[in-house]
């Protein structure tokens, strides 16, 4: 009798989304140095998720590949659909996080949340293009985790672009700004403000995010980005006008927004954090890794 199991497309066979990020990351991923990093990651990275699940020897291949599906409550479950995630059409990822939701394959606590604030970071991991995919989570999170907020729909909290130009953001870099500043968001309520305010856009005085930061450390990693010279494209004039028009900052226990002289003077380095408190950011393809 043949031996098979029955699997839905949405769960993680962990064996099979591995080969199918290395192959992609062979045909579109064009440094041979960076291309061999990510291939050994993810050979490494597969090869302890089939350690972790003890397999008895002598398997035959169909229930080994049953095996590699990966459950709920496996500790790098979340890991592996940011990976996932990646590789899906961007117009089933909706359905896929749905069904997670749902509970469908498993226990998931708390999951809208852990796509947000983990899963959504998780994906820039992966080294080949990934845009559409990223839009498509961002959009089942706004409508999940906001539906109720009054500030989704029309940008009624962003200024007339006419009237007010939006600074110039590499779209990718969007992304990781996003994922750089969300931990230190004061309130959950500011989210789909500061998403916006993070595209490059100007809000509205008074719909200003508040970020349990110094401000010299938000500009200090503003003007490292900058520094490229394409990832922010705009002058510091226009920056700055951006960050004093959009965000309030952590100022001796007290929440208040900076000057633009002032802004201009840490855009250009002139009072750097201290070290405990500085942002180092990750340069390296794909990379949005931030050490404090």
């Amino acid at each position: 009798m043949t031996e098979s199991y029955q699997k839905h497309i949405y769960e993680i066979n962990v064996e099979y989304c591995s080969k199918t990020i290395i192959e992609r990351i062979q045909n579109e991923v064009k440094d041979a140095v960076k291309q061999s990093h990510f291939i050994s990651l993810f050979e490494f990275t597969t090869n302890e998720f089939l350690k972790s699940r003890n397999l008895p020897e002598g398997l035959s291949a169909i229930r080994q590949e049953q095996h590699s599906i990966i459950k709920t409550d496996h500790d790098d479950f979340y890991m592996w659909l940011a990976y996932f995630l990646t590789t899906q059409n961007p117009k089933t990822i909706p359905l896929i996080l749905e069904a997670y939701k749902e509970q469908r394959f498993g226990p998931t606590v708390n999951f809208g949340n852990t796509i947000e604030f983990l899963v959504y970071g998780l994906m820039s991991h992966v080294p080949f293009e990934h845009n559409d995919q990223d839009r498509a989570v961002m959009k089942w999170i706004m409508g999940s985790n906001y539906a109720a907020n009054p500030l989704i729909g029309p940008d009624d909290f962003c200024q007339d672009e006419k009237k007010i130009s939006n600074i110039i953001i590499k779209e990718e870099w969007q992304n990781r700004l996003k994922t750089i500043f969300s931990p230190y968001l004061d309130s959950k309520e500011d989210r789909p403000k500061f998403i916006k305010a993070m595209e490059g856009r100007h809000l509205i005085p008074g719909n200003e995010v508040t970020l349990n930061l110094k401000a010299n450390v938000f500009c200090d990693v503003i003007r490292k980005i900058h520094a490229k010279g394409y990832l922010i494209s705009s002058r510091k004039n226009k920056i700055s006008e951006w960050i004093c028009t959009n965000f309030q900052f952590d100022k001796k226990g007290e929440i208040a927004k900076i000057k633009a002289t002032y802004c201009i003077q840490l855009l250009s380095g002139r009072e750097s954090p201290n070290q405990k408190d500085t942002l180092v950011i990750d340069f390296s393809d794909r990379q949005s890794t931030v050490y404090q």
